[in-house]
């Protein structure tokens, strides 16, 4: 992956792909402890965004998977539409929270491979997350509109 001055962000390599043999399920697990960690669920439904009067222009290559309205915490009633795009490599979501401020912009961030961008669209906080560049997470923030209820 190369970020916007052609810098290279991430480079995954192979030195030995076997197409078709079983996969041995002791080499997928992390090699981290996850002890105690918790594994949470918050309930969602799926939707069309179109229909919620929302408009998102994927980048070239990218296609929706789901768009889902979700709780953004288990104590919360507030709720999150979100929809998810994959060009069959990368996955970027992105979030639109009804009724949320966005307090203190800030520039496009990223660490690694992952970028965030937020902007805010008329009432609604929108946040876009995701394994692409910093310019590709804002160019996508960017085109979400809040188009009309249908």
């Amino acid at each position: 992956m190369l970020g916007g001055d052609d810098g290279v962000i991430e480079q995954i390599a192979f030195s030995d792909v076997r197409i078709g043999e079983p996969v041995n399920v002791a080499e997928l697990k992390p090699s981290w402890s996850t002890v105690g960690w918790e594994v949470v669920r918050h309930p969602s439904h799926e939707i069309e965004l179109s229909r919620q009067g929302w408009s998102i222009t994927a980048p070239e290559g990218f296609s929706v998977l789901t768009e889902v309205e979700r709780r953004l915490g288990n104590d919360s009633k507030q709720s999150a539409l979100q929809a998810v795009y994959s060009d069959g490599l990368a996955t970027v979501s992105v979030f639109i929270e009804p009724g949320a401020a966005l307090v203190d912009p800030e520039p496009a961030q990223h660490h690694g491979p992952s970028s965030a961008f937020m902007r805010q669209v008329g009432d609604a906080r929108v946040t876009v997350v995701g394994e692409v560049p910093p310019l590709t997470a804002r160019s996508i923030a960017d085109s979400v509109r809040f188009v009309a209820s249908h």
